[in-house]
């Protein structure tokens, strides 16, 4: 009799735990919403809640099978199932879809918010912009009516400037050109010499190459130097 209490006390517990085991399947079919997949009670041969309480929501196994439509066959199946707890599936799954749906609003409503800062912003800006803009001529205007000679050499100065740095980046600019323009001179007269110092050799490989291309269609013999197997394929595309 206290056995029976025991058992009774025990599964009351336990079923305030897992909960009611038909509306989680209800609840994770709902969820998945394939009509080609049917998630029912599996039931497992071992009664888990009388051996270990720890384990006493195994007793709401669920299985998932796809139908023949999806999987040829499956209605056949007589073991072997997909099957998890209930509440392991709504925690693997159902509820992780919560979260990440939860999470992808709060990410939208984020860049939503940051967006309209953005642009409130920008608005600022351009109004803080215009009206800095308007106070620099009145200040302008300003010291041109009281001091119209240094308001001159000022703008003379502010020009002679401007033009100091455009010459400046033109002749920085014809530097630059001229100094890739003799890294490209190098570069191409020592391509040329490798190639002159090697062309008995190329032709000695490129010799062997073809007459074991019935054996090694794909032979390469220059592999061990970059820059001569480079030259090598050149030399070799050009008797070609």
């Amino acid at each position: 009799m206290k056995l029976s209490s025991s058992l009774f006390v025990l599964a009351s517990v336990n079923a305030d735990i897992c909960g009611d085991c038909d509306q989680h399947i209800a609840d994770i079919n709902t969820w998945h919403g394939a009509s080609n997949v049917v998630c029912s009670r599996y039931t497992h041969p071992r009664d888990y809640a009388q051996f270990d309480t720890r384990a006493a929501c195994k007793a709401c196994m669920v299985q998932c099978v796809p139908n023949n439509d999806a999987c040829s066959g499956a209605e056949d199946l007589e073991a072997g199932f997909w099957n998890k707890t209930a509440l392991k599936i709504k925690a693997q799954y159902v509820n992780k879809a919560e979260e990440f749906a939860a999470e992808r609003l709060a990410e939208k409503t984020r860049m939503r918010l940051q967006r309209n800062l953005t642009k409130e912003t920008a608005k600022y800006n351009k109004i803080k912009n215009k009206t800095e803009e308007k106070q620099a001529k009145a200040d302008n205007k300003e010291w041109k009516e009281s001091d119209r000679e240094t308001w001159r050499q000022n703008k003379r100065d502010i020009a002679n400037a401007r033009r100091a740095a455009a010459k400046q980046a033109k002749k920085e600019a014809k530097a630059a050109a001229k100094a890739a323009k003799e890294e490209a001179k190098e570069k191409r007269l020592a391509k040329r010499a490798l190639a002159d110092a090697n062309k008995a050799l190329f032709s000695f490989y490129a010799d062997l190459e073809k007459h074991y291309e019935p054996l090694c269609e794909e032979m390469h013999l220059i592999e061990d130097n970059n820059k001569l197997s480079r030259a090598y394929s050149q030399f070799k595309m050009n008797q070609a």
